[in-house]
């Protein structure tokens, strides 16, 4: 496979490699983090009627628990 060479590549020690892997995490980061904000405010935003706040509930609990894999 493709991926099982290049592997050791991106795990290598290289002050390069590495300084670039730094520089990447954050761009990442915002990146994950733009689009899962941005549902959470919509689902924040969703009436509070009774049929719709079950799903809402659900919805929220799934973007809090991805945001806490991502950026803890």
């Amino acid at each position: 496979m493709q991926s099982d060479r290049a592997l050791p590549v991106l795990h290598s020690g290289h002050p390069d490699t590495l300084e670039a892997e730094r520089a990447l995490l954050p761009a990442i980061s915002y990146e994950l983090r733009s689009p899962l904000t941005r549902a959470r405010l919509n689902a924040e935003l969703l009436p509070e009627s009774a049929e719709v706040q079950p799903q809402r509930g659900v919805l929220l609990r799934d973007l809090q628990e991805s945001e806490r894999l991502f950026f803890c």
